[in-house]
């Protein structure tokens, strides 16, 4: 069934939010965020899922959890698709009916009819793109937080309880092992990937990895930064299957990759994804799709980096302006 925003009236609710007066989202306010578009399938985002581009989705569950935020469960500035799937929040401990702002929308077996509600809510997509990359460019040159540290064996260690640590690796080291990340509770631990050359592709890839945890290190202040990849493939890759207290963290922390097509397939990230893209098309060509991945909420909480859930990043230093 294909619609047009008039569709909404009868099945699924398309508000027209844009420039109402109760201020925009910030970047962190969402879970997953793309700048030109979200394509997967039968797996599920536990967020505020939004994209500059289109959103296309197959046998999906969108549930928004944290509040609050309105009605509102998916923001997307073209089209949104949704083949066998549903959408919905979280509100006051109930599943309710999540609504969806984009240009179109198609819908086909839906599993929630979200009602109609205002919003005091609206989406700059320009402006969260400018957020993603200026918040990636700070992380990787550590700018007023230090010069990274180089790591070459994946044992990513905090300098002392409460710190702020920028490191620095390789994609050819980072692919060659595990990773190890030791710290207390609250020290934020930023993990830079530089990418490897193949071909056109500036590549980082991220499968059958275990991520090992020591200490109190908690998902909400780790973060992956991929600057300068164009692609980015994460797949069955997680925490440690033994430590029973993290297992179900899968890939623990946010992953900032704002060039790159992260491609995500049958894995978990419990954090939130912010891309140029996301899909899980290329990850199996020639034979059946693998699933794509899965996104639990867990807003990254920069501290003194000025960056993540409720921090006001700091203004750019003169350099950066134009």
């Amino acid at each position: 069934m294909k619609t047009n925003r008039l569709f909404a009236l009868s099945s699924l609710f398309v508000a027209a939010t844009f420039g109402q007066s109760a201020g925009a989202f910030s970047l962190f306010d969402f879970t997953v965020y793309t700048k030109e578009g979200i394509s997967s399938q039968r797996s599920d985002f536990q967020g505020l899922t939004g994209s500059g581009g289109d959103i296309i989705l197959s046998d999906f569950e969108i549930r928004r959890t944290r509040q609050p935020m309105g009605q509102y469960a998916v923001f997307g500035a073209g089209k949104f698709e949704l083949n066998r799937g549903s959408v919905h929040i979280v509100r006051n401990g109930r599943l309710a009916q999540g609504a969806v702002e984009a240009r179109d929308v198609s819908i086909r077996k839906a599993g929630s009819v979200p009602r109609r509600e205002t919003s005091d809510f609206y989406v700059d997509h320009r402006g969260l793109a400018e957020e993603m990359d200026r918040a990636s460019g700070r992380l990787a040159a550590g700018v007023a937080m230090g010069t990274p540290v180089v790591v070459t064996d994946n044992r990513f260690v905090s300098k002392g309880p409460g710190s702020i640590n920028i490191f620095q690796t390789s994609a050819q080291d980072f692919e060659a092992r595990d990773v190890f990340i030791s710290g207390s509770a609250g020290d934020v631990m930023v993990i830079n990937v530089q990418a490897r050359i193949d071909g056109d592709w500036r590549v980082v890839n991220i499968r059958n990895k275990g991520i090992f945890i020591e200490g109190g290190v908690s998902q909400h202040t780790i973060l992956w930064n991929f600057s300068d990849s164009n692609a980015v493939f994460i797949g069955r890759t997680g925490v440690d299957r033994n430590d029973s207290h993290r297992k179900h963290w899968g890939m623990p922390g946010t992953v900032l990759a704002p060039h790159a097509e992260v491609v995500f397939t049958d894995s978990l990230v419990t954090g939130a994804i912010f891309a140029r893209k996301l899909s899980n098309i290329r990850a199996n060509p020639g034979h059946e799709q693998l699933p794509g991945g899965q996104v639990n909420d867990a807003c990254f909480n920069g501290g003194a980096t000025g960056i993540g859930c409720g921090a006001t990043p700091p203004p750019c230093p003169p350099d950066d302006k134009k």
